[in-house]
């Protein structure tokens, strides 16, 4: 499963993720299972600064749901 998000201001993508309510217990198991964090198609941590108009894509792993 796929989350896309157009972002309109600077903020972290861990902030951003409490933002718009996705779970901590998500949150944490992304960084241990195969899912991903991507802006703009690029591979990114928890901390990576974003800004607006980027895309942040989420990507979790079926094990995760």
């Amino acid at each position: 499963m796929i989350f896309r998000y157009n972002i309109e201001e600077n903020i972290s993508v861990k902030d951003y993720l409490i933002k718009v309510k996705i779970p901590s217990n998500v949150i944490t198991s992304l960084k241990s299972t195969n899912g991903q964090i991507l802006v703009n198609d690029q591979s990114v941590t928890m901390v990576y600064m974003m800004k607006p108009n980027d895309l942040l894509e989420v990507v979790l792993p079926f094990t995760v749901l």
